[in-house]
This record gives structure tokens, sequence and C-alpha cells, in this order.
């Protein structure tokens, strides 16, 4: 992983105000989770009963450093003060670990507990993404802010993505994406990503389906 230090103070040009991409988070936890929260809107409707239940957990696994977009997997693009879009991303040996503590966190608390609806449903959405290769670099998470979009803040968090990958030796950038987040995929889809399948599940008590599609580029 590129060592933060080389990418937490960069001020990049070109824009009407500086631009700071950084791995620092500093007073913009709240605002990270949200937006993070955001990316997985598809995913928290099918397993959570309600939004508020789907922010308590956010923050619970963010708080325990076992979410995707706990430091220091997430990358923050701030422009005056105000955190405009994030990504997430890390080796497929991380995603692994990552995944196992937060398994391990949820299972300490009521609403996961053994034979719990939630529990069950959160089981079915797991089958629905990509299984990872030696070499990936997946992409767990990627937001704009809706006011911030089409300024270029996706592809520039993309490149900085595929230059880290690229400099850990990883060989293919793999991602999931609900495919009602249609912007997201014409993004990446300029980006070079290719699609190689799709995962879905339903959940036969509520009638709730969830599909990702895998997305994937060759480095």
């Amino acid at each position: 992983m590129i060592p933060s230090r080389r990418i937490a103070t960069q001020v990049l040009r070109g824009y009407n105000v500086a631009m700071d991409v950084t791995r620092d988070i500093g007073m913009h936890e709240a605002e990270l989770v949200a937006l993070a929260a955001a990316a997985s809107s598809t995913y928290d409707a099918f397993v959570y009963d309600g939004p508020a239940l789907a922010a308590t957990t956010h923050q619970l696994l963010f708080s325990a450093g076992a979410s995707e977009f706990s430091p220091p997997f997430a990358s923050l693009i701030v422009e005056g003060g105000e955190l405009k879009a994030m990504a997430a991303a890390m080796a497929a040996d991380q995603v692994t670990a990552c995944r196992l503590r937060a398994a391990l966190t949820l299972s300490r608390t009521p609403w996961f507990a053994r034979g719990t609806p939630v529990r069950w449903r959160l089981q079915l959405a797991g089958r629905t993404f990509l299984p990872l290769e030696a070499g990936d670099f997946y992409i767990s998470r990627l937001a704009v802010r809706e006011a911030a979009r089409g300024r270029g803040y996706g592809k520039e968090l993309l490149d900085r993505t595929a230059a880290e990958a690229r400099a850990i030796g990883a060989t293919r950038l793999a991602l999931d994406v609900s495919p009602d987040h249609e912007a997201a995929i014409r993004l990446y889809e300029r980006f070079g990503f290719e699609h190689i399948g799709q995962g879905e599940v339903s959940d036969d008590g509520t009638r709730r389906r969830l599909i990702h599609l895998h997305m994937a580029k060759r480095l």
C-alpha cells in the first residue's frame, strides 16, 4: 500500500480551488461514514430493517476498525474544508481479514444473533460478491457527493487506486456494483472495467432481492 505520507497533503490544481487527497480523516469521520454508506444503499436496503439500523451498524464497524472503509483503507478528497468524495480499496487478503473482523464484531450485537433475520440476510448478501483472486485489488467503496459530481473526483480516485495497486504488484482491479448505480457503472466502464458476471440472491421472507454486478480491469 502506498504510505499515507505520499498522498496525505498533496494539493492538486486544475480546479477552481485547491483539492487535497488524503488518508487523514480528521474532523470528517461522520461525513465519511455517511458517504461510504450511501455507496452501499442497495445492500443496506436488502440486509437491514430500516436506515437507522444500517447507520448504527456502519458506525459500529467503522469505530471498531472492522469496516472496509476504516483507516487505512479510505482515501478522501477534501475541497474548501469539505469532504467531496471517498474511495476505499485493499488487497484480496485484506478484504478477507476485514470481513472476518466485521463478522466477529457483529456477532456480539443482539441484532446479529444466531437465527435473526438480519443475520440470515447478511449471509445471503455475502453470496453476491465477486470471488477474489490472488493479485486482486478490491475497490470496496467509491462515492462522490451528489453536488460535487462531474468534476473528475471519481476518476482521480480511480487513478490513485490503480497506482496503489500497481505499487504492491496487484494484477487486477475488481469491484462489485449495484445495477441501480448507473452513473458509477458508466464511470467504471470509461476507466476500462469490464463486466465479468453478477451475483444475485433473494429473501423469501421479505421478497427483497440483491444484485451485484462484478467488474474488473487488468493492470
